[in-house]
């Protein structure tokens, strides 16, 4: 058995039962196994970076190449963190387990908490953008040609 114990004010202790432990068995799998499909995502978005620049044909080319490599570039970065927490969250969990080890799984859920701030946060900016770019479209009056 897994115990925890949180620390805010006064000292708790929550236990993990079997089935808990097996629940979280789970759900290192499959975050083990998204993570590794992120990365294998993240060598492709670099693969196709290199080739774009490498086929480079004249200086017409070169805005071509700009307009393809940098939003490729800054979203593999952008993805990268989520990516690497849920891996750290997957490998810290799968130590906690076999060690039966509380302070491992206290690391492995900071990790998570951080790929869903992350995700959270990630999909705010990406919301208020919509929202600024309708508003911009409907201010300038787009939204009447479609």
């Amino acid at each position: 058995m897994i115990e925890a114990a949180a620390v805010p004010h006064e000292q708790s202790t929550l236990t993990l039962d079997n089935n808990g432990i097996n629940q979280l068995k789970q759900i290192r799998k499959w975050t083990a196994l998204l993570s590794v499909l992120g990365f294998v995502f993240l060598a492709v978005i670099v693969l196709i970076s290199v080739v774009v620049l490498v086929n480079t044909n004249g200086v017409s080319d070169n805005h071509r190449q700009l307009l393809t490599v940098v939003p490729l570039i800054l979203m593999g970065v952008i993805y990268f963190f989520p990516i690497y927490y849920l891996w750290k969250f997957s490998k810290h969990s799968k130590e906690s387990i076999a060690f039966n080890d509380t302070s491992e799984l206290t690391l492995s859920l900071k990790y998570l908490k951080s790929h869903y701030k992350f995700m959270a946060i990630l999909i705010l900016v990406i919301a208020i953008g919509y929202l600024v770019a309708g508003g911009a479209m409907f201010m300038s009056g787009k939204f009447e040609q479609l």
